[in-house]
C-alpha cells in the first residue's frame, strides 16, 4: 500500500539534497472532468540551507539553481507520474519559494488515496519528525500513527499544508544569504 512518503520523494531532490530544507510545503490537486489529468501544485516556502560551512552553502545553492533550470528533476518527476508543466524559482516576503504545477493522469500511483461512500480518503502517513500536518480543506483524522483527510468525493480541490517544526539556527542564518546569492544570480542571469 502506497503511503504518504512520496512527499518526501518529492523533497529529496528539490528541498533535501546537501542540507537544503523548507519551512512550509503546500499542496494543492485540483481534480479535473473525467479522462482529463489532476492538476497538482506543490509550493515549497522558506528555501534555507542547514549547512554550517560558506562553501556547502553554496553547493546547497548551486543545487537548487540545476533543480530548478535543469532537466533531471523533470525525467524524476515524469518517472512518478508528474507531468510537469511550470517550476518557479520566486522571491517573496524576503524568502526563496519555489512552485511546481504538473499534471498527474493517474492519482492512485501517485497517492493512497482512494474513493469510498461519496468521499475521496488521503492516508497520511510518514514517520518524519521534521514536518506537521498543519492546515487542509478536507477534514483530518488523526490516528496513533496515521492522519486521515477526508474531503466530500464532489469537492474539486484538495488542499494541505505541512510545516517544519524544528527550529535551526543555521537554516535562519543562512536565508539571507541564500536569498543574497538568488539575487546576485538573477542579475547576472536575467530572463
Amino acid at each position: 500500500m502506497k503511503t504518504f512518503k512520496w512527499i518526501f520523494c518529492l523533497l529529496i531532490p528539490l528541498c533535501f539534497t546537501g542540507c537544503l530544507t523548507v519551512d512550509t510545503i503546500k499542496t494543492t490537486i485540483d481534480i479535473q472532468d473525467e479522462d482529463k489529468p489532476a492538476v497538482l501544485t506543490i509550493r515549497y516556502e522558506g528555501l534555507s540551507s542547514a549547512e554550517g560551512l560558506l562553501k556547502d552553502v553554496k553547493k546547497d545553492f548551486n543545487y537548487l539553481i540545476e533543480e530548478w533550470q535543469g532537466d533531471e528533476y523533470l525525467l524524476e518527476r515524469a518517472d512518478e507520474g508528474i507531468l510537469v508543466r511550470d517550476r518557479q524559482l520566486l522571491i517573496e516576503d524576503n524568502k526563496i519559494n519555489s512552485v511546481m504545477i504538473g499534471l498527474v493522469q493517474d492519482l492512485d500511483d501517485l497517492y493512497d488515496i482512494w474513493e469510498q461512500n461519496g468521499e475521496r480518503i488521503l492516508m497520511v502517513e510518514f514517520d518524519d519528525d521534521d514536518f506537521e500536518l498543519t492546515e487542509t480543506n478536507g477534514y483530518l483524522l488523526k490516528t496513533e500513527k496515521n492522519r486521515l483527510i477526508v474531503w466530500p468525493s464532489h469537492i474539486k480541490q484538495m488542499q494541505w499544508t505541512m510545516k517544519r517544526v524544528f527550529e535551526s539556527e543555521s537554516i535562519d542564518k543562512n536565508r539571507p544569504m541564500m536569498l543574497k546569492m538568488f539575487k546576485e544570480y538573477l542579475k547576472k542571469n536575467p530572463k
